[in-house]
């Protein structure tokens, strides 16, 4: 090889060396969403579908509970949008982290607060009748016989 081979050949692979590494220039993007708000020993589903990186095809997701009540359970944490079992904990908080990690490596975390509110179970409706408190259910079968 000549002196000017020999510096073409370290240019190109300058050159390439260059190009491989800036490919991942950027860290993804995590975006977990906005904050919910949620009832007692519900299921609800997380959303990262926000997350890109400009750089890549793909990124691989991880979600995780950094704090609050532990959550009854998480499925597809390593998908934008795992599904998690709520605490019946009325008044309580939980935070989950997406972490979201391109091909290079790299990696961005974002968080989303779950409030969780008082439990919704409705009551049943109820009347007066002859001096006492009757399911409306019961009363109107009791209605139906009398008439």
């Amino acid at each position: 090889m000549t002196p000017r081979t020999t510096l073409i050949a370290s240019a190109a692979l300058a050159l390439l060396c260059t190009a491989s590494t800036s490919a991942w220039a950027d860290p993804p993007i995590a975006d977990a969403g906005p904050d919910l708000f949620a009832t007692a020993g519900a299921t609800v589903q997380l959303d990262g579908s926000l997350s890109y990186d400009l750089d890549v095809e793909f990124i691989f997701y991880f979600w995780s509970q950094i704090a609050g009540p532990a959550a009854l359970n998480i499925t597809g944490a390593d998908t934008f949008d795992p599904t998690v079992e709520l605490p019946i904990d009325p008044g309580a908080e939980l935070t989950f982290q997406l972490t979201a990690i391109n091909q290079a490596g790299e990696s961005n975390s974002d968080s989303v607060n779950i409030f969780i509110s008082q439990e919704s179970v409705p009551e049943p409706a109820t009347f007066w009748l002859l001096g006492g408190m009757l399911p409306l259910l019961g009363a109107a079968r009791l209605r139906k016989r009398s008439a």
